[in-house]
């Protein structure tokens, strides 16, 4: 994310952010940070969304009895409205990882290529891992039915 973060200011951020406000610091990286990880967000939820239902979703499931009305369009909102708070809870994990704080790295000649491939296998692991266990989390009774039951009223497909 870091090399995202100094193409950002080389050509967008420098120009944006006033001349007091330096690259490296911590509230104008979080501020851009969690603008580029929401606007990527959306960019590809809404890529990937049109993509699948144009090539890969059944058509013929609209006409199912429990298909809700403007149920794709209930969808959309609801995972477009939930980017801004998945963004913000990434936010620090960047942060961190701007700033060196984790064992991340891109420099594949320092490393080499099986020592990358196994940081990026462990990486998708541990993310996976937090994902299901946030996922669990969110069914527990005090949070499911403020945060999370609108996520299963989409029954079919």
């Amino acid at each position: 994310m870091d090399l995202v973060l100094n193409v950002f200011d080389e050509f967008v951020g420098d120009q944006l952010y006033p001349t007091t406000w330096p690259a490296n610091d911590v509230y104008r990286q979080s501020l851009t940070l969690f603008v580029l990880v929401m606007v990527g967000g959306w960019a590809l939820y809404l890529s990937a969304a049109t993509l699948s239902y144009i090539f890969l979703f059944d058509k013929e499931l609209e006409k199912h009895p429990k298909f809700l009305p403007n149920q794709i369009r209930r969808e959309i909102t609801v995972a477009c409205s939930s980017i801004p708070f998945m963004s913000l809870l990434t936010l620090p994990i960047f942060l961190a990882e701007v700033n060196g704080y984790t064992k991340l790295y891109d420099d594949v000649e320092s490393y080499g290529w099986k020592s990358y491939c196994l940081q990026l296998f462990g990486f998708l692991m541990f993310n996976d891992f937090l994902i299901y266990w946030i996922h669990r989390g969110l069914h527990h009774p005090l949070v499911y039915k403020h945060c999370h039951k609108t996520h299963h009223l989409w029954l079919p497909p």
